[in-house]
């Protein structure tokens, strides 16, 4: 049966308390026993003085009665009168002082006898000397005196010495009592040092050594060092304070290493989310977190797949861990159909037939759908060497990573649809801006030109007298001739024909002529280009050649066009003004959002006083021959 800490340390107190209470108890009896031997040692010393006093009682009785005796005169009565009076006090004192009936006997005896002498011997001898009698004073009768004296002392002396010896051995007694107490006394304190020693050893091994060690652990424990552990071999609450420090301690670990996922996860989310904000390419972002799923569940394979329309997964990322070996495909493969046709998380936690059984170290297979819009798109399958992955609800936390891709993918598709629509917002455009230069080409252009020429043919037939007419004709012939040039410039602004039919090189180089300020070209096309390519350059080229001109009012310029690398860069440069500001609403905000619309940029540096340069490049996709 576990006994208490309390009771342990009240019974240890109980038997302390019964150990020195005896030897205190020893003690208090040793000093009352030899109290009561010092009290009846003087008590034995003071009978005897009694007895001594009374013996001179005797002695002063037979001398006044002596004196008289021999003298006759009345002086010698005083102190046998005196010795008289103070005989009944004294001898009753006498028979008080002591208590054993042995020795109030011999009290009674020896009292009898001084009776005796004094009633039989002194008081009738004086009694016949003062009535005269001569035998009263004769030698016989001073010789009885003297007799019965003697025998009277003799017995004080009887008594004197059988109350010595009771004297000398309570005398013996109180010494031995004396030197009983002390060594009681020495021994009863070195029982008690001892006992105390013994107590406070035991208190201190078994009750402030664990606790003082179990406040060491806490301090550590405190520092941060979780694994640290008592030995649960304390008695009673000490052993449930050590049990209880080890169940907090390992409750702390549990709880830090829960922390410290919970932490490893979010900072994986975290970089998951900032590669989403981002707006990382599609198939980055899918290995990326393949990688980090993989790496925070430790995971034998992670992989990332795209439901088709057939029934069928496509592989987009494939994450292994260094030194796995055999092939987990047949167990991702069914994980991930499963997940196609139900829409929600699989769980399997040893490989069924066909998964791949055969492989060692497969131990749970986890597939959590992406749903998109809804609908699932694909799913992130994991396969673990363990039977789980650390959590009793793994799919949850995979979850929060296939929401992220859930919501790139729906952001890639909404940007790649917004791109497409941009795009085709821009060739619309491009060809309605086709259709009215042609039809100003075809149409108008040349129902003016033809009115223009028939204007002159009326003003060469008119009459020489018509002077006034031929004047109003050939300034209506000159108005109509400026304005086929507009509309040629007009035609030429919505969409060069040149452009059309012989490509964005030729278009360029008549842009250039065309420029009032003098263009160094440096073109490098190896080929056609897209046709909504070839028109965007070339209308970011005639904006920043039209406003180096009207606006910048520069002295020359250059432009630099030319295909590397996937996609097109334009770089015009002029020394003009500076200060140009898309935010201003000038012909270049357009121009970004029109390069942006193909998926490319433009970034204009316009410094004021140091000229403009206008960058822009843009991909070229499928290049045309």
């Amino acid at each position: 049966m576990r006994t208490g800490l309390v009771t342990r340390i009240a019974v240890g107190g109980a038997i302390l308390a019964v150990i020195v209470g005896g030897v205190f108890a020893a003690q208090v009896f040793a000093v009352a026993r030899q109290q009561e031997t010092a009290r009846r040692t003087l008590q034995s010393q003071h009978t005897l003085a009694l007895a001594s006093e009374l013996e001179g009682l005797v002695v002063d009785i037979e001398t006044g009665e002596r004196g008289y005796l021999l003298t006759g005169q009345e002086r010698f009565l005083e102190p046998l009168d005196d010795a008289r009076a103070s005989y009944a006090s004294i001898a009753a004192e006498l028979r008080d002082s002591v208590t054993s009936p042995a020795r109030k006997r011999q009290v009674e005896q020896l009292l009898q006898g001084v009776n005796s002498y004094i009633d039989e011997y002194s008081l009738p001898v004086l009694s016949d000397a003062k009535s005269g009698q001569a035998s009263a004073r004769s030698t016989a009768t001073l010789e009885d005196g003297k007799r019965r004296l003697d025998a009277l002392r003799d017995q004080f002396e009887r008594f004197y010495d059988t109350e010595r010896a009771v004297e000398a051995r309570r005398a013996r007694e109180s010494e031995a009592l004396a030197r009983w107490t002390v060594v009681m006394g020495v021994l009863g304190a070195a029982g008690s040092i001892l006992v105390i020693g013994a107590y406070v050893l035991y208190l201190r091994r078994f009750f402030v050594r664990p606790i003082q060690r179990a406040a060491t652990m806490s301090n550590r424990l405190a520092g941060g060092d979780l694994s640290i552990r008592i030995e649960e071999n304390g008695p009673g609450e000490v052993g449930d304070l050590e049990r209880s420090f080890n169940t907090m301690g390992r409750s702390l670990e549990r709880n830090r290493d829960a922390l410290s996922e919970v932490i490893a996860e979010q900072t994986t989310l975290r970089r998951v989310a900032t590669l989403v904000a981002q707006g990382t390419r599609s198939d980055a972002l899918f290995t990326a977190v393949t990688e980090e799923v993989g790496t925070l569940f430790d995971a034998r394979t992670i992989r990332l797949v795209r439901f088709e329309t057939d029934g069928s997964v496509t592989a987009l990322a494939t994450w292994r861990a260094t030194g796995s070996a055999g092939s987990t495909d047949a167990a991702i493969t069914r994980v991930a159909q499963s997940v196609a046709v139900s829409g929600r998380p699989v769980h399997r936690e040893v490989p069924g037939e066909g998964d791949g059984a055969a492989v060692a170290d497969v131990g749970s297979t986890i597939g959590v759908p992406i749903l998109v819009e809804g609908r699932p798109w694909g799913a992130l399958v994991s396969v673990s060497r363990q039977r789980s992955v650390g959590d009793t609800d793994p799919e949850a936390r995979f979850t929060e990573f296939t929401r992220l891709l859930a919501t790139s993918i729906a952001d890639s598709q909404a940007r790649a649809e917004l791109v497409a629509s941009r795009r085709r917002i821009v060739s619309a455009v491009d060809v309605t801006r086709q259709h009215i230069e042609r039809e100003l080409h075809d149409s108008f252009q040349r129902k003016l030109i033809q009115l223009s020429f028939d204007l002159r043919v009326a003003e060469s037939d008119a009459p020489a007298e018509w002077r006034w007419l031929r004047a109003e004709v050939g300034r209506a012939a000159d108005e109509l001739d400026e304005l086929v040039d507009q509309l040629i410039e007009i035609s030429l602004g919505i969409h060069p024909e040149i452009l059309t039919e012989e490509g964005l090189t030729a278009a360029l180089r008549a842009l250039a002529r065309r420029s009032r300020p003098p263009v160094d070209l440096d073109l490098k096309l190896t080929s056609r280009l897209s046709a909504e390519v070839e028109a965007t350059a070339y209308y970011v080229v005639a904006e920043a050649l039209d406003n180096a001109a009207r606006h910048a009012h520069a002295s020359a310029i250059s432009v630099a066009v030319g295909n590397d690398d996937g996609r097109l860069g334009i770089v015009v440069r002029d020394d003009g003004a500076g200060g140009a500001d898309p935010s201003r609403g000038t012909g270049l905000t357009g121009l970004i959002d029109r390069v942006e619309a193909l998926g490319g940029g433009l970034v204009i540096s316009s410094p004021p006083g140091l000229g403009t340069s206008v960058s822009a490049w843009i991909p070229i996709g499928v290049e045309e021959p």
